[in-house]
């Protein structure tokens, strides 16, 4: 048995740790202790992420990035201005923010600038149209830390107000491209649109470049299956439970990021403790019980995990209940990745907690029977191996 190093994570604003360690195999052995690794610091800017390693009990080359975090025009850098920009929600950063990304990172590259992202939180609809807002596939950790390991040199956070929203789009243009960055070329989506109402449109952002002196280009839809990869597609795979088209979708398999809350500690009572989160406004698979890998201090753990409102016990509202299959440390308040791999079943009404407490024996026992069999993967942190995604019919068009 292992127990977790104690540190300082101060994981609400994660700004100057980068923590590396080997990685083990809780196949071979889970009462192996991993290897500590080194602790550095990475001034101004906010910890993206590092890579993961396999269960094959070796640890993998390193894909470690920052990437620059500005909040406020008053706050961009010098060393910022006159970079190649690209602007949207990119929600789930999947394949096709991905290419996007990969065309930004190129065209950065002939100029000598900087690649930068240009988001809003909160998102757009959760202000505009709250009631019909969709879930988000990742929080703003996970977009920070996805975009950074696609190559984006910082991203600029505006904050969507109402203000904001009601800007035209030369406004805009004039406010946050031409006054605050100084861009020297734009690439926006297939589908982008901008300004109050979504009246800007690709060939205006064309006449503005042309009368500010940048250039515009659009990236073209990256398909799949005939379809176009989006985030309402990988939602609609998410929310009907088919991680394996979720995973194409993203370029690495769906997980839901959250802090651990305190429960009614009746898992701990049934002899199998549970790390509690919240799931509010996060898009999750539909309830049930499923094989999870969850993330502690870069070690991926086997898990199982009820998502749901307890049914047995009255129903107590939506919530993810993980019980580790190794024993850590305390890992409460702790900000935790949870990577879904299978669903075991749905989630029941039982008749009283000892039946509960029976089925949940087996729901365990069915775990660890998946993680014995092989093969298994991990998930990669950087995702698949990156591809030529500026290839044909996924390219860019320049006006």
């Amino acid at each position: 048995m292992f127990r977790l190093p104690q540190g300082q994570y101060d994981d609400a604003a994660p700004r100057n740790l980068i923590r590396s360690r080997e990685h083990f195999n809780p196949r071979l052995a889970l009462t192996d202790k991993p290897a500590l690794g080194s602790l550095l610091t990475v001034d101004g800017f906010w910890l993206v992420a590092t890579g993961a390693g396999g269960w094959n009990g070796t640890q993998r080359g390193r894909h470690e990035s920052c990437m620059q975090i500005i909040r406020g025009v008053q706050n961009f850098p010098e060393t910022f201005r006159g970079a190649v920009v690209t602007i949207g929600n990119f929600d789930g950063v999947h394949l096709g923010h991905q290419a996007v990304f990969q065309t930004l990172r190129a065209l950065a590259g002939q100029h000598g600038a900087k690649a930068v992202a240009i988001s809003f939180e909160p998102h757009p609809k959760r202000l505009l149209l709250p009631i019909s807002a969709p879930a988000r596939i990742t929080g703003l950790r996970g977009k920070v830390r996805w975009m950074g390991r696609h190559g984006v040199d910082g991203l600029f956070l505006i904050r969507f107000t109402r203000d904001v929203a009601a800007l035209g789009p030369d406004r805009f243009v004039d406010r946050f491209l031409v006054g605050a960055l100084q861009v020297r070329e734009v690439l926006v989506g297939f589908n982008f649109r901008f300004g109050a109402g979504g009246k800007g449109t690709y060939p205006l952002l064309q006449e503005l470049g042309a009368r500010h002196g940048f250039g515009v280009h659009r990236q073209e839809a990256c398909q799949l299956e005939g379809k176009t990869i989006s985030s309402t597609r990988v939602r609609e795979c998410v929310q009907a439970g088919d991680f394996a088209m979720a995973e194409r979708l993203l370029g690495r398999p769906f997980e839901v990021e959250g802090r651990v809350v305190h429960g009614r500690s009746r898992g701990r009572g049934l002899g199998f403790p549970t790390a509690n989160f919240r799931l509010e406004g996060l898009l999750h698979p539909p309830p049930g019980v499923y094989v999870v890998e969850v993330l502690v201090d870069e070690v991926w753990l086997p898990a199982v995990a009820n998502l749901g409102d307890n049914p047995t016990f009255g129903g107590e509202g939506l919530r993810l209940e993980v019980h580790l299959l190794v024993t850590c440390g305390d890992i409460y308040r702790r900000v935790l990745r949870i990577c879904f791999r299978k669903r075991l079943r749905d989630e029941i009404h039982f008749p009283d907690a000892g039946a509960l407490q029976a089925r949940i024996v087996r729901d365990v026992a069915e775990a660890r029977a998946w993680f014995a069999a092989d093969p298994h993967p991990m998930p990669k942190d950087r995702g698949h191996e990156e591809e030529d995604l500026t290839s044909t019919g996924r390219g860019i068009q320049k006006q």
